[in-house]
C-alpha cells in the first residue's frame, strides 16, 4: 500500500525529544510521505531534527489542538495529492514506539478489508459521560492517537463535508466529543466499516480503556505496538478509582526487562516535561529495602557522606550508624560551631577506620554552601551522596515524636551494611535514578504537617530552580518527592548540579528564608532537570509501622467522614469536604444512592440508574 503520514506535533518548550524521531524513522519504512505538523513554536534543533525524517515540517499556530493540526495538515498536501495514496495515517505525539516492529502491523492490516482502522479502541459508555454528545451515549471508537483512513472513506464526499465542517476544539473535552468518540459512530452508520489492529473486546467488560488501565495485557499478550505517553504520569485519581493502582507500573517494568525498546526516550521526555510526584506514583517509585541480606551483583559505586551538625546532642545518635558505610567511604563532618568540632574530635574516630574530614564554618546556611567546602577530586571521583542532616530538632516540639523520628530517618539512611549495600545496588540497577529520600513523618505532630507540605516555601524553591536555568514543572497541590528534612542519597551529577548554582539574591542568601528544608525541597526539580527521577527509601524493618500508622490515618478520618456524609468514592469525599462551609446539610442524594445500591440487584440498579440519567437529559 501507499501511505502519506500526518505527525501531529505539540512541545511546550518547542524541543523535539529523540522517541519522536524514533517513532517517525519506523514509521517511515511503512510510508512514502511524512508530514509534520508542529501547533506553536519549535526550536531550530527540533526543526532540524524533524527535517531528517520527514518530507515536511509546518509550523503553525497552537489553535485546534490535534483537530487543528489533522485538518491543516490534510489541506496542505491537498486532496489531489492525498488521492495518489491508499491510505493517510493521522497519529500524534502522544505515545511512544515502536514496542514491536510496525511491521507486524501493518502486514496484518494489509489483509483486512475495512475503510478505516486504528490501533486501540475505547469501549462504549452509557449515560454519556460528558453530556453533550448528540448520540446520548459514548460509542465504541477508535482512538485518535492513530487513524488510519483508506482511500475509498477520504475521497468521499461524505468524508470530505464532514472533514470541510469539523469545527476546531477549544479544549480537550471538545476534541473528543466532537471528534474522537463520535468518528467512529458517524461513519458506521454511512456504511464505512472498520476495526483495530488490537482487538480489545474480550477487555472491555473489564475497562472501557484498556489501553490506558490493561496497558501490559496488551503489550504482552496482545503485541500492542505502542504505548501511551499519559500512562506515565497520569492523575493518579483514575488510576486509583478503576484498578489496585498496579496498570502503569506493570506496563512500564514489562517494556523495560523484556522488549528492546529504549526506555531513557521515556525518560528524558517525562521527566522534562511532567510533575515529578504525578511520575512517582503513576510508577510507584517506592524502594523497600533489607536491613538484613544484601543483594549485591558485582563491584559498587564509591560512597562519600556528609554529616551536616548544628547540635551537639545529636553527635552520639549519629556516629552509631557510620559503620554501615562500605569500607572504602569518605566520610565530612560540616560543623557550625566550634564547640560540635571540639566534641567531634573527642570521640574516637580512628576507631571507624574510613577517611574523615572535619570542617567548621559557622556561615554555612545549607546544603548547598556545605557541599560548596568539599574539594573538587572528590566530586569527580565519588559516584554517590550520602547526605545525613544532624541539625538540633527545634524548639517546643514534642521530643518523643522527633526522638521516634530521628531513628526512623536515620535506619532509613544507614540501617546496616547490607541496607547500605541494597541502596548503592538500587542505584546501580536503576541509572535514571537520582535522589533516594526517606519516606516522611506522619506520626503525632508530624501529621499536621501534612497540610503544608512545602511549608510556603514554593517561592524560595522556584527562585533557586531559576538560578539554574532549567525547565520545571512545579505545582503547589503535589507534595515534592523531596527529603523532608534534608537527609538523602543523591548521585553526583546532582551534586554538581547543586554545586553550580549561584546564590546572590540578598532574600535567599538570608538565613530566615534559604533552610535546608527550603533546599531539600529543591533537589529533586534539580535532578529531573538534568534526567533523574526522585523515589521514596524505606527500610523493611519500619514498613509494618508505616503500614499501620497509614491504615490507622485513613480508618480514623474515614470513620468521621462516612459517618458525617456516608461511605463514597475518595474523590467525591474530597470535593464535599472541600466545598464544606460548616453548615452544608447531610448529603442526602448520596446517601439515598448508596442505599440503592447496596439493596437492589446490580442489573436493577444499572436500570434505574441508565433511566434517571435519560430523564435528566430529557428535562434540560
Amino acid at each position: 500500500m501507499r501511505r502519506c503520514a500526518v505527525y501531529l506535533f505539540y512541545d511546550r518548550d518547542g524541543i523535539v525529544d529523540e522517541y519522536n524521531i524514533f517513532l517517525l524513522k519506523e514509521i517511515k519504512k511503512h510510508v512514502e510521505n511524512i508530514l509534520v505538523v508542529c501547533n506553536g513554536f519549535l526550536n531550530e534543533c527540533g526543526k532540524k531534527k524533524f527535517e531528517t525524517v520527514a518530507n515536511e515540517v509546518l509550523i503553525r499556530d497552537n489553535i485546534g489542538m490535534d483537530v487543528g493540526g489533522y485538518k491543516e495538515g490534510i489541506a496542505y498536501i491537498g486532496y489531489e495529492e492525498l488521492s495518489k495514496y491508499d491510505e493517510i495515517i493521522l497519529m500524534n505525539y502522544t505515545f511512544f514506539g515502536p514496542l514491536y516492529p510496525f511491521s507486524e502491523m501493518f502486514s496484518t492490516m494489509e489483509k483486512i478489508d475495512v475503510d478505516f482502522w486504528g490501533i486501540t479502541c475505547h469501549g462504549k459508555v452509557t449515560p454519556d459521560p460528558f453530556g453533550c454528545i448528540p448520540f446520548g451515549y459514548l460509542p465504541r471508537h477508535i482512538q485518535s492517537y492513530f487513524l488510519v483512513l483508506r482511500h475509498k472513506l477520504f475521497i468521499s464526499d461524505d468524508f470530505q463535508t464532514y472533514w470541510k465542517n469539523l469545527s476546531l476544539p477549544v479544549k480537550y473535552t471538545d476534541s473528543i466529543v466532537n471528534f474522537e468518540a463520535v468518528f467512529t459512530k458517524t461513519f458506521e452508520d454511512k456504511g464505512y466499516n472498520w476495526t483495530t489492529y488490537i482487538d480489545t473486546e474480550d477487555m472491555e467488560e473489564r475497562s472501557v480503556c484498556p489501553v490506558m488501565y490493561y496497558a501490559r495485557e496488551l503489550i504482552e499478550e496482545k503485541r500492542c505496538p505502542i504505548v501511551k505517553r499519559r500512562i506515565f504520569f497520569h492523575d493518579y485519581i483514575d488510576l486509583f478509582t478503576n484498578t489496585c493502582g498496579e496498570s502503569y507500573q506493570l506496563a512500564y517494568r514489562y517494556i523495560k526487562d523484556y522488549l528492546g525498546y529504549d526506555v531513557n526516550l521515556i525518560w528524558d521526555n517525562i521527566l522534562r516535561l511532567e510533575n515529578m510526584t504525578d511520575i512517582n506514583k503513576a510508577l510507584h517509585l517506592n524502594y523497600f529495602l533489607s536491613a538484613k541480606n544484601a543483594d549485591v551483583k558485582g563491584e559498587t559505586a564509591k560512597v562519600t557522606a556528609i554529616f551536616y551538625f548544628n547540635d551537639e546532642k545529636q553527635i552520639p545518635y549519629h556516629l552509631q550508624y557510620i559503620n554501615s558505610l562500605p569500607k572504602d567511604s569518605k566520610i565530612y563532618f560540616i560543623c557550625t560551631a566550634a564547640e560540635i568540632k571540639e566534641r567531634l574530635e573527642k570521640f574516637e574516630l580512628a576507631f571507624y577506620q574510613y577517611e574523615i574530614h572535619i570542617y567548621l564554618d559557622s556561615s554555612w546556611l545549607t546544603w548547598d554552601d556545605a557541599i560548596r567546602k568539599i574539594p573538587e577530586e572528590w566530586i569527580k571521583e565519588n559516584e554517590l551522596i550520602c547526605l545525613v542532616n544532624a541539625s538540633g530538632t527545634g524548639q517546643g516540639l514534642a521530643l518523643s515524636n522527633i526522638s521516634s523520628w530521628r531513628e526512623k530517618n536515620l535506619k532509613s539512611i544507614l540501617a546496616s551494611k547490607a541496607y547500605v549495600q541494597n541502596i548503592i545496588q538500587t542505584f546501580e540497577n536503576e541509572p535514571r535514578l537520582g535522589v533516594l529520600s526517606p519516606f516522611k513523618p506522619i506520626h503525632g505532630i508530624y501529621y499536621e504537617e501534612i497540610e503544608k507540605e512545602w511549608q510556603e516555601k514554593s517561592d524560595d524553591v522556584k527562585k533557586i530552580l531559576s538560578l539554574s536555568n532549567c525547565s520545571y514543572n512545579l505545582s503547589v497541590e503535589k507534595i515534592p518527592i523531596a527529603p523532608f528534612a534534608g537527609a538523602c542519597w543523591i548521585r553526583m551529577p546532582v551534586l554538581k548540579k547543586i554545586c553550580s548554582l549561584e546564590i546572590s539574591d540578598i532574600h535567599l542568601k538570608s538565613k530566615e528564608y534559604l533552610s535546608v528544608s527550603t533546599m531539600a525541597c529543591s533537589i529533586p526539580f534539580l535532578a529531573q532537570s538534568i534526567g533523574y527521577y526522585s523515589g521514596w527509601l524505606f527500610c523493611n524493618d519500619y514498613c509494618e509501622i508505616d503500614f499501620t500508622n497509614m491504615d490507622y490515618m485513613v480508618r480514623e478520618t474515614n470513620k468521621a467522614v462516612f459517618k458525617r456524609w456516608c461511605p463514597g468514592l475518595i474523590q467525591d469525599l474530597a470535593e464535599i469536604i472541600e466545598n464544606d462551609n460548616g453548615v452544608v446539610p447531610l448529603n442526602w442524594k448520596r446517601k439515598l444512592k448508596n442505599q440503592l445500591k447496596k439493596r437492589l440487584p446490580f442489573s436493577f440498579y444499572q436500570l434505574g440508574k441508565d433511566m434517571w440519567h435519560k430523564l435528566k437529559r430529557y428535562r434540560e
